[in-house]
């Protein structure tokens, strides 16, 4: 945010505007015609890159926050020629060239409008901040202390510092900092945070601690604006949490594993800057809350409305709802639903009575046709999956058809989306585009155990397709394609060093060496990449050092000799998500080996292959090598060069 011109900041009650120019703050009360001149005794020249926000709090002073990105010109005599990775650095992510040889400081000022007095707050500048509009008080927190990059956000040791006596009390220390965990009320007087599953509520104002319960599944807290109730809404039920005497009322409770949405929620203006995304929701329930739910075993979708003690289910279906939106008192509702065979619609729920306010004009022929199965199959350990089958046009039970198998984790939630046919998709894999071809196309969910993402995919995927072999006669056993996209190519790349039901592959941005990857530096984020493995997306939930052959038995570079299966790689030389040396590293590894396989390195394209051109490219190499290995269309020239 730039210092030039004028920026307007309005207070709660739409009768103050902060404005800023040139540096300068003035206070404007525009109902009285009154103004006020803030003068921040800044140390330092601010300079274009210069945040300054205002925080109104709840005794009508201001707290005024002040980042400034600073140059770092501790190496500045060989930085030209010289980048220095220090042993001890807890500050990986400024080796970004955006960041890089750069610092960040944070100052705050207390601004008394009855005094029109501005006081410096005095908060080390490694500590970073929670600003609420407690008057009293301001939340700090290290997140240095436990930073070892093996978690996305380490844990932080959480404190609070008293305005007044500019003294620190600590809350609590070795907390994860995940946002939908930690928050705070309206007034700044309640804070939330879960620590080994339990939930705990600080009274800043008395300094206290009350355990809440134990919640073993994710839960999030929306504040009620009047910092009297609270709601903790888990996969399960709705509680209502008053924060009196820390009472516990059950609102709504489902049968099933369930998602649920509080839509009518809102979040603050003063939660900006709020380090690694910390964003509160607040809720004014006297209006009434308006729910969706989805069931996750079989994807009903619902929109439940609270209004006082009644609990209203005002919609539910099979279909997929989306695009919600409501008026003030919640008594008129409009959103979009569709399925995977029917284009979305525009419904309308007035006074709990729903109607049709939009047909879409698609015409039917290009989507009656469609079909399809779900498929119910079990993992080793019994857990209940399942897949999506979806069928080709003009499908013929007498006839043989090709199968692309798609694999990535859960897929399940896909069921009832429409999707649309495009040449221009960023993994180049589109439904209804292969189905109006004549290829099956399988989603099978796959889960993550303690062998590891590679080898418990491999099962759930060739239990998967054991079943839908059985269910459906019409797929031709010997012409199963699979591919796979990001974590999806990963699976890709291990599941065909492991077994031959399949006819072709293709890995797009895939990883291919999971002990390189993990001992990597990841720009896109940026840190190691270790996180991701150890308390991340691939679950080994254990350090590579603690073990190997864990690691070992799941990554697919080792046993690059057994693949078999003719193979299409492709990824974007500017990925640096996962970066591009995977593809090429699988690519040497098949090469050695004399393997079939071709790659795509895109010059222009990232993590997605999203340019117009890069992405018709694929999605039309991605049709024609199906079409060489699954369909025997021999006649493609790029592929018999290549092969």
């Amino acid at each position: 945010m730039g210092l030039v011109g004028w920026i307007l900041f309005w207070g709660d009650n739409k009768d103050i505007i902060l404005s800023l120019e040139n540096a300068h703050l003035v206070l404007i009360d525009y109902i009285l015609s009154k103004s006020t001149e803030i003068k921040i005794p800044l140390d330092y020249k601010l300079k274009q890159n210069t945040l300054v926000h205002p925080i109104f709090l709840n005794n009508g002073n201001l707290i005024i926050v002040v980042n400034q990105v600073l140059d770092n010109n501790t190496h500045k005599q060989f930085d030209d020629y010289l980048d220095i990775w220090n042993g001890n650095s807890k500050t990986l992510e400024n080796k970004t060239e955006r960041t890089k040889n750069s610092k960040t400081i944070q100052k705050g000022y207390l601004f008394n409008r009855t005094r029109k007095q501005v006081t410096p707050i005095d908060i080390p500048n490694s500590l970073k901040t929670l600003y609420t509009r407690n008057p009293n008080s301001i939340l700090i927190y290290d997140d240095i202390k436990y930073k070892d990059y093996t978690t996305y956000v380490p844990n932080i040791e959480l404190s609070i510092y008293d305005i007044s006596t500019q003294s620190i009390k600590p809350i609590v220390d070795s907390l994860p900092f995940f946002n939908k965990y930690l928050s705070f009320s309206l007034d700044g007087r309640y804070l939330s945070y879960t620590k080994e599953n339990k939930l705990y509520i600080y009274d800043s104002y008395f300094h206290l601690t009350k355990e809440i319960g134990v919640f073993k599944t994710a839960i999030e807290i929306i504040w009620n604006t009047d910092s009297l109730t609270a709601y903790l809404i888990s996969n399960k039920e709705i509680l209502q949490l008053d924060l009196k005497d820390f009472s516990i009322k059950q609102l709504l409770k489902t049968k099933d594993a369930t998602t649920i949405q509080l839509l009518n929620k809102h979040s603050n203006s003063i939660a900006i800057n709020q380090g690694d995304g910390l964003i509160p929701y607040y809720i004014d329930s006297k209006k009434g809350m308006l729910f969706k739910t989805i069931n996750l075993k079989d994807n009903t979708n619902s929109l439940i409305l609270i209004q006082g003690d009644k609990t209203s289910t005002l919609y539910s279906t099979t279909r997929k709802i989306t695009q919600i939106i409501w008026n003030d008192t919640l008594n008129t509702i409009t959103f979009s639903e569709e399925n995977f065979n029917s284009p979305p619609k525009i419904k309308l729920i007035k006074n709990k009575k729903t109607s049709t306010i939009f047909e879409n004009p698609m015409p039917k022929k290009l989507y009656n046709w469609r079909k399809q199965k779900i498929i119910e199959f079990k993992d080793e350990l019994g857990n209940d999956l399942k897949g999506i089958l979806y069928y080709p046009k003009n499908y013929d039970s007498k006839k043989s058809y090709p199968m692309v198998v798609n694999v990535y984790e859960s897929q399940f939630f896909k069921q009832n989306t429409f999707y649309v046919p495009s040449i221009n998709e960023s993994t180049g894999f589109n439904i209804p585009l292969l189905t109006s071809l004549g290829y099956f196309v399988f989603l099978p969910d796959t889960k993550i155990n303690q062998q590891g993402p590679g080898v418990s995919a491999l099962n759930c995927v060739e239990n998967a397709i054991r079943i839908v072999l059985n269910k459906e006669k019409s797929i031709a056993k010997d012409k199963i394609g699979i591919i796979g996209n990001s974590y999806g190519g990963y699976l890709v790349n291990y599941i065909i060093t492991q077994t031959n039901i399949f006819s072709t592959a293709i890995s797009g941005v895939a990883i291919s060496d999971i002990v390189w990857d993990y001992y990597s530096y990841n720009y896109n984020f940026p840190k190691p990449s270790y996180y991701k493995y150890e308390n991340g997306q691939y679950g080994f939930n254990i350090s590579l050092q603690d073990n190997p052959s864990l690691y070992i038995k799941n990554n697919p570079i080792l046993y690059a000799q057994n693949v078999q299966t003719p193979v299409l790689l492709f990824t974007g030389l500017k990925d640096h998500n996962v970066h591009w040396e995977n593809t090429r590293h699988f690519y040497t590894a098949l090469k050695r080996y004399n393997k079939k396989q071709i790659a795509l390195f895109y010059k222009n394209d990232g993590h997605a292959i999203a340019n117009k051109d890069s992405s018709k490219d694929l999605t039309f190499r991605i049709i024609n090598w199906f079409d060489y290995f699954l369909k025997d269309n021999k006649d493609c020239d790029w592929i018999n060069e290549g092969l």
